[in-house]
């Protein structure tokens, strides 16, 4: 069960996201980290600040899994050929 509601908050995440900037391959987090690393003075610096400031290096563990979850997915439309 605990997978499952991970997923679906994953999902709600992406959901979100896609929303406010149409790009639904990304979780918020995600984008925090990039604008972390790029130092975009918005307000996705501010809220990867505080993401991070409740789990220890979660906005780069984010763009980390987003990555995975992408390549898992690529992995999966290549055997399906």
């Amino acid at each position: 069960m605990k997978g499952y509601v991970f997923k679906v908050l994953l999902y709600i995440d992406i959901l979100i996201q896609s929303l406010i900037w149409r790009d639904a391959n990304i979780t918020i987090s995600a984008r925090c980290g990039i604008a972390l690393k790029r130092g975009y003075p918005w307000g996705w610096v501010k809220l990867g600040k505080i993401l991070n400031f409740i789990s220890k290096d979660h906005c780069e563990k984010s763009i980390h899994y987003d990555i995975k979850r992408a390549e898992e997915t690529m992995k999966i439309l290549r055997d399906w050929k």
